[in-house]
């Protein structure tokens, strides 16, 4: 019994040594293999398996022209301020640039900020009168409806223009810079040609407003960055030309992620298309053949590549914007650790398996509180089990490599042997559990009992 304890002990303790040994491991490869009836229940423990959250394709509004008139207009600014600051190298004006750099960039963030508040608060009623399926039933409160929005739109912009002539002017002085509106005054904007256009057009036929299918999706990832964001400054209490530079990387990368997923969605429409068809075939009727349930799980695996190639570009530039944020640190703060990156469901998953198996063969080995070890290998082999269940009737068969087993496998065994463990004193037998039950345990029950003795007569005492 002492054999068997220690032959399983050293299995557990390999498989976790080898685990923290490859810190590239992951559970997500396994459980996305199971197999059979409770496979949905392992699939449902990793993020997303099917990007359907994270590739989420909605009706969104959008306002590209306000948001690249506002773009080009700072960028504009910050040319013109700077080629009239430079001119004369001192210290105060390259303090006045820095400051104008700072709060108009500032300036446009909030600004971008105020709008996508404005767009989630309104997106389903703006979808409802501008999407491709808006059904306007009543034409007076639509057009209301689109006057308010083209006046709130409009001053969000006023503000933005005027904040940034504020800006010029502190910097350089002289007068407010020149700014081209985009978004039509309210006194001439025409409902009516909106409502039948399906978008609010601005000056020079520039989209002011519309609804179009956007992968919103992938804003779970910017406000992770956000959040990291947030998370640095209270770490690393960095300075205020640090806090615009980590500010611009995310800004820069959210930039990017959605470009990425704006050139992907017509690939990724279709991928969604695809994945509802194969939906279908797997849940409807069908006589169960092995050619079907092989086609089935092949097609599964070719979707799931499908969706990792999009969602790994964008952990690709997760992983890019950590290091960059990682590099804008001094030397100083470094030495205050690494960057406070929240973990994810995976990384949790992993990092249970790993040590938990390594917790159990190293007091399967000890002999140390023997038999909680002995439950807990074998409630993971339980696991194993239902994720790969050695019955004939389930796709895909396991490898004649490995043998052939009807219920009865190598972790099945394993699992039968670990409850046997459990039941018995073996790790008393030339294990720590001897001195733990009778040092340990008996020095509390005796501490224990003394207790209620003084107790006891204390409460004679009193009586």
């Amino acid at each position: 019994m002492v054999a068997l304890r220690l032959s399983i002990g050293v299995h557990f303790l390999y498989e976790g040594v080898w685990k923290i040994g490859n810190p590239d491991f992951s559970a997500e490869g396994f459980l996305a293999s199971a197999k059979g009836p409770v496979a949905p229940l392992f699939y449902a423990m990793l993020p997303d398996i099917d990007g359907r959250s994270r590739l989420k394709i909605e009706a969104m509004p959008v306002a590209e022209p306000l948001r690249d008139a506002w773009r080009r207009h700072r960028d504009e600014n910050e040319t013109r301020i700077a080629r009239e600051l430079t001119r004369d190298e001192t210290e105060e004006n390259a303090q006045r640039l820095d400051a104008f750099r700072a709060g108009s960039f500032r300036l446009l963030w909030e600004s971008e900020d105020q709008l996508d508040a404005f767009f989630r608060r309104e997106r389903e009623a703006m979808a409802a009168l501008l999407g491709d399926e808006a059904e306007v039933e009543d034409p007076e409160t639509a057009r209301e409806k689109l006057t308010d929005w083209v006046t709130k739109l409009g001053e969000l912009e006023a503000e933005f223009e005027s904040e940034m002539a504020d800006l010029k002017i502190a910097a350089v002085g002289g007068g407010p810079p020149p700014y081209n509106r985009v978004v039509p005054a309210a006194e001439k904007f025409d409902a009516d040609a909106a409502l039948a256009a399906g978008r609010v057009t601005g000056s020079g036929d520039r989209v002011v407003l519309a609804v179009e299918d956007r992968v919103t999706g992938v804003q779970q990832y910017v406000d992770r960055w956000k959040d990291l964001q947030r998370a640095v400054v209270r770490k690393y209490a960095p300075t205020d030309e640090q806090k615009l530079e980590l500010e611009q990387l995310v800004r820069r990368y959210e930039q990017s992620a959605e470009e990425f997923v704006a050139d992907s969605q017509p690939d990724i429409d279709a991928y969604f298309g695809s994945l509802a068809r194969w939906e279908a075939r797997k849940y409807g009727p069908n006589n169960g053949a092995r050619h079907q349930r092989q086609r089935l799980w092949d097609e599964m695996f070719q979707l799931r590549a499908e969706a990792r190639g999009w969602l790994g570009e964008l952990n690709t530039m997760e992983e890019g914007l950590q290091n960059a944020m990682w590099d804008v640190l001094d030397d100083e703060q470094k030495q205050r650790g690494y960057l406070p990156i929240a973990w994810t469901i995976s990384d949790l998953l992993d990092f249970s398996v790993t040590w938990g198996l390594t917790a159990i063969g190293v007091c399967l080995i000890l002999g140390l509180f023997t038999r909680p070890a002995a439950i807990g290998g074998a409630v993971f082999l339980v696991f194993v089990l239902l994720t790969q269940p050695p019955w004939p009737t389930i796709y895909p068969p396991a490898p004649e490599v490995v043998g052939h087993a009807l219920v009865v496998d190598k972790n099945f065994v394993e699992m039968v042997a670990l409850l046997v463990l459990a039941s018995t004193a073996v790790g008393r037998w030339g294990g720590l559990d001897y001195f733990v039950e009778n040092y340990v345990l008996r020095l509390y029950e005796r501490f224990a009992k003394k207790d209620q003795t003084d107790d006891k007569h204390i409460e004679q005492a009193n009586a």
